[in-house]
């Protein structure tokens, strides 16, 4: 079978200009947008390779692969980043990256060096992918199928964005925690512009409006901090 890659990559015009070699040198690309969609993506199923732009390098590099490992996810990663100093390169190579490229890079020297990452862990005799087991997560009638992006509470679907599943989604992981504005919009838009924060407010809103029936569960705005859910 083709070696599985996802790549997670903010731009659609690069995750596109990225995927076209990759799917033509024969690999199974799976593009998410965004890191949180990303680390759902790779909890779902076993891919070969992970491949990373890093928006914020100074930070993102650290974090993103510590909840990789904390997940137990032990898929290679490869980070693409325009910051070139040695300091920063050697800094992702001992967090545990396989390989840092220096944008802007040649798509051959790109292929080349997600070739040389897969020879070595695959020795490129790929073995069937089989599918992650992901349980699903309940808070009292409320229950989260992480991997179909599926919610049902009081026995009724959810008609939920792939963004307010994954958004519910991380305030259920965290049960009764103030999660901030802030961490939201750093999570979900990778910056934490006031902009963003909105956003955080408006998507908030829709999913809290379709709780408003259900007695078991909700989520609350704490002023001056965050979202916490409850039940």
């Amino acid at each position: 079978m083709k070696p599985h890659i996802l790549l997670i990559e903010k731009d659609p015009c690069i995750a596109s200009l990225l995927s076209y070699p990759l799917q033509r040198e024969g690999y199974e690309i799976h593009c998410s947008e965004q890191k949180q969609s990303g680390l759902i993506e790779a909890k779902r199923k076993i891919y070969d390779l992970i491949v990373y732009d890093l928006e914020n390098p100074e930070t993102e590099g650290m974090e993103f692969y510590q909840k990789l490992r904390q997940h137990h996810i032990q898929a290679p990663v490869v980070l693409l980043s325009a910051n070139a100093s040695e300091e920063f390169i050697s800094g992702c190579l001992r967090i545990g990256a396989e390989d840092c490229i220096i944008k802007p890079f040649g798509v051959e020297l790109f292929l080349a060096r997600i070739y040389a990452v897969l020879r070595r862990f695959k020795d490129m005799q790929h073995l069937p992918v089989p599918e992650q087991e992901v349980s699903p997560i309940n808070l009292g009638s409320l229950t989260l199928f992480p991997d179909k992006y599926e919610a049902t509470c009081d026995g009724r679907s959810l008609q939920l964005s792939a963004k307010e599943f994954e958004l519910l989604l991380y305030l259920a992981e965290r049960k009764g925690a103030v999660v901030s504005r802030n961490e939201l919009a750093t999570e979900f838009w990778d910056t934490t512009n006031p902009k963003n924060c909105r956003k955080v407010d408006v998507y908030m809103s829709s999913i809290r409006k379709k709780f408003e029936t259900l007695s078991e569960v909700s989520i609350q705005a704490v002023r001056g901090r965050g979202y916490k859910i409850v039940n």
